[in-house]
């Protein structure tokens, strides 16, 4: 019979780190470098609301749930905003379902944004969307052969776009794996500018996710490393994207590019250096996770599930806090589309900040902030 236990992740063992490691070799679906147990053992560092819902059976690790448990028991992905995958490592040996976990740890639930279901997984309470996924299968020249073929509009324009670049630059250099202190500042602050603009929360602005994306920067092993990928023209930084990466997988996490080169499209030309330079480096996969369609599809060739909204234990939590957003929730959902949209951007935007702040203060500039943003507009 399996045994399920909830832990402080500073309270883990060096041998439970190396069985997670050891389970999510086993897990086929979870090579993405986000669901590396090395990616929760750093961020377990930043946040003392780590926890960890482990499964054993005959003493053997067969599920492993990194999460951060906030007050009235509802829990929040790993990594906050930065969790770009989030899901439990479950032996396919051993299939469990996720409610199980989170009720036996005695968890009411937690609301997930990009949730990778398990093949038996057969929850569908979750809102499903695509995630856009690029495989090379070690032949670059035979996917992009294909990718051309179904939008050839596009890569004409990136054709013509290229000799705009060696018409008015003398030089254009992309570095693949840019380890220059300047370029990983630059992209941050090109970043975080961006998110004043939109309007979004700034995710980089509390004190440990700067501890964190600056840990990960220092840690590099086969599992889990950082790269920097660059384009300079003419000695200027043009574009720069900061992958999270596996021995397999380069998953696109943080990217820049400076709006005075915006009409060579730096950010698409980038991209393809970057997908063109993965089988040199064994590398087959390139994630760019769900959202944005209009410019991702041009080079994925395979969507992968990912699920949003609020996955519960099997007892439903009646805190206060989790009642309003029940209630929140289906207000989203009956009122006529304008209100129930209007609704649904607040919403996520408080998740925003719930996700990215932990301390009150925080959330309390971050929700003053998005509060004169509204005024304003």
């Amino acid at each position: 019979m399996e045994q399920i236990s909830l832990i402080s992740a500073q309270d883990a063992s060096p041998a439970l780190w190396d069985a997670a490691d050891a389970l999510q070799a086993r897990c086929p679906d979870r090579e993405d470098p986000l669901f590396s147990p090395q990616l929760a053992r750093l961020i377990a560092r930043m946040r003392p609301d780590t926890r960890l819902i482990c499964a054993h059976l005959d003493e053997k690790l067969i599920a492993f749930w990194p999460l951060h448990l906030r007050p009235g028991g509802w829990a929040r992905p790993i990594g906050g905003p930065f969790s770009d995958w989030h899901a439990p490592l479950i032996d396919p040996a051993h299939p469990m379902d996720p409610q199980t976990l989170l009720s036996n740890a005695g968890i009411a639930g937690i609301t997930v944004t990009a949730f990778r279901s398990a093949p038996w997984d057969k929850a569908r309470t979750r809102t499903r969307t695509g995630a856009h996924i690029t495989r090379i299968g070690g032949d670059h020249a035979s996917w992009l052969e294909n990718q051309r073929k179904l939008y050839p509009k596009h890569f004409k324009k990136m054709r013509q776009k290229r000799r705009h670049v060696e018409r008015d630059f003398k030089t254009a250099v992309f570095n693949p794996d840019d380890h220059s202190a300047e370029t990983f500042a630059t992209i941050l602050r090109l970043k975080r500018a961006q998110y004043a603009h939109t309007g979004r929360h700034d995710v980089l602005a509390a004190t440990w996710a700067q501890d964190f994306v600056a840990a990960l920067r220092a840690h590099d092993t086969p599992g889990l490393s950082l790269r920097v990928a660059s384009l300079y023209l003419d000695g200027a930084f043009a574009a720069g994207e900061i992958m999270i990466c596996s021995q397999t997988v380069a998953h696109g996490w943080l990217t820049a590019y400076d709006p005075e080169f915006g009409n060579y499209s730096p950010g698409f030309l980038l991209v393809e250096s970057i997908l063109e330079d993965m089988p040199t480096r064994g590398q087959d996969i390139y994630d760019a996770g769900p959202g944005q369609d209009y410019y991702k599809k041009y080079y994925s060739n395979l969507m992968v599930p990912a699920d949003q909204g609020v996955l519960h234990g099997k007892s439903a939590s009646l805190a206060p806090a989790r009642l309003l957003s029940r209630g929140w929730r289906g207000l989203e959902n009956t009122l006529p589309q304008r209100a129930g949209s209007l609704m649904g951007k607040v919403r996520r935007r408080s998740d925003q900040i719930l996700a990215s702040e932990i301390a009150a203060s925080g959330r309390i500039r971050g929700f003053a902030q998005a509060a004169a943003r509204r005024a304003d507009d």
